[in-house]
């Protein structure tokens, strides 16, 4: 019996869900519904059908059918990282409602509204879901609007360097 338990244990089911569950359990809700979205639109559309419910479980089950499981998840987990802006920089925004309806409202009716191409929210429907469904999806000109903020973040500091006064 101690034989047979231990060899369970072991087993490549065993092995590949004890990895998923390593690295997809430890993502956000939001992490895990970019992860969906992102692997629907270039792995497999059945990803897309996956209930918001309980989203890493299904996560991992989908990803575990796959002998490649490692590559598909590594891959989608690096292509995460690049475009996500992490929620620890959003921790300001996150912490307050009135800075939450600034910058909804300045995505949503500021300067920005006429290049911003809005996709529905894939989150929920709390301001802040809003605002990062906006940041998470949503495309400038064509470019993500993630990839825009980071750009407009190092803006100042790239015209306080062309500043010819600082140069002696």
């Amino acid at each position: 019996m101690a034989v047979q338990n231990l060899a369970s244990k072991n087993s490549p089911e065993v092995i590949k869900r004890r990895y998923l569950n390593k690295l997809i359990g430890s993502l956000s809700n939001r992490e895990t519904m970019w992860l969906r979205n992102y692997l629907g639109d270039i792995h497999d559309r059945e990803f897309l059908d996956l209930s918001s419910v309980n989203i890493k479980e299904g996560l991992i089950r989908q990803l575990s059918m796959y002998d490649d499981y490692k590559e598909i998840t590594e891959s989608s987990l690096s292509e995460l990282r690049y475009q996500l802006i992490p929620n620890k920089e959003f921790q300001w925004l996150i912490d307050g409602m009135r800075p939450q309806l600034y910058i909804y409202s300045l995505l949503y009716n500021g300067e920005f509204k006429q290049g911003i191409q809005f996709l529905p929210n894939e989150y929920s429907h709390d301001v802040m879901s809003c605002i990062f469904s906006m940041i998470d999806y949503s495309t400038f000109e064509g470019t993500p609007l993630a990839l825009t903020i980071l750009h407009l973040k190092e803006r100042p500091w790239l015209w306080i360097v062309s500043l010819d006064f600082l140069t002696v």
